[in-house]
């Protein structure tokens, strides 16, 4: 299994721990217009399950997870969305609890992911579980498993594993969400930990809710687009410069 523990004796090259030690991670506000204000006006993401999808509290459910604010190093999830992304820098996370895995807990827990975990444990939160990391290791069990599966850090973003993955071949595969990193934050994240990326749309409402004195924006947005595309493309040339 490509758990930290058997990943960590295996040397990592440079260019792994150069890439790992500036990923950022990223997620996106579910809930549309409504969600994005309440985080504004609260200041910080909370893992609010009144804008969880019912298939994630399933999938929080079933894995023995629980409710938390759901980050994926360098990629955002669902993607191209709105009306915002968070883009959290390297760094950032120190001091936060949470929890890493080296693929997207609910498509294990979903069945849609083609990780055989059935082949490695009897329950799907067994298999999680084994895969599952603290926080404080995210970097070093990413180093690692870049080195272990790919050629390069560009191939994490624009292709897929050269090798297997718990003996099952993803060289052809498109759904990167078995190779992506999740990091599990079940705490408040401060918006002072995060950079907001939003559409030129939203940015107009956003003023205009800032006018009327609905919000106050401590932090000003980045205003783009696409965010997601924009957000991934920043994380990908941070992580690899």
């Amino acid at each position: 299994m490509h758990t930290f523990a058997n990943l960590r004796p295996n040397p990592s090259p440079p260019w792994a721990d150069q890439c790992a030690a500036k990923i950022p991670i990223l997620t996106v506000v579910r809930g549309g217009w409504k969600a994005l204000l309440g985080v504004l006006r609260e200041g910080a993401l909370c893992p609010d399950a009144a804008f969880a999808k019912v298939s994630t509290l399933q999938a929080e459910h079933t894995a023995g997870i629980a409710r938390a604010n759901y980050f994926f190093a360098g990629r955002a999830y669902p993607a191209p969305v709105g009306p915002a992304t968070f883009f959290m820098p390297s760094g950032r996370e120190a001091g936060l609890s949470g929890k890493a895995s080296p693929f997207d807990t609910g498509g294990v827990t979903l069945g849609w992911s083609l990780l055989p975990w059935n082949t490695f444990a009897p329950t799907q939160a067994k298999y999680i579980s084994d895969h599952s990391e603290d926080i404080t290791f995210f970097r070093e069990y990413y180093s690692k498993h870049l080195a272990a599966f790919f050629d390069s850090a560009a191939q994490y973003w624009e292709g897929a594993p050269s090798r297997r993955i718990d003996t099952r071949d993803l060289s052809n595969e498109k759904k990167w969400r078995d190779w992506t990193f999740e990091v599990r934050i079940p705490e408040r994240v401060s918006i002072e930990h995060i950079d907001l990326y939003i559409t030129p749309s939203m940015n107009t409402l956003l003023l205009e809710e800032e006018r009327h004195g609905a919000i106050t924006m401590k932090k000003r947005p980045t205003v783009s687009d696409v965010p997601t595309d924009e957000a991934e493309e920043r994380a990908f040339k941070v992580s690899t410069s």
